[in-house]
């Protein structure tokens, strides 16, 4: 049983290592837009 929760604890971190890599681009791009609001443009800077 102790081999089957060390497997399943490294599905798991597998699975928030790629969520994380996943989400750090939309992140960061919805930082920018929102900086670009609140100074008045329309977008971020390319």
């Amino acid at each position: 049983m102790g081999g089957l929760a060390i497997l399943l604890a490294g599905v798991a971190l597998a699975l928030h290592l790629l969520l994380v890599l996943a989400a750090a681009p939309l992140v960061t791009g919805l930082l920018r837009w929102v900086k670009a609001r609140l100074l008045g443009r329309r977008g971020p800077s390319p």
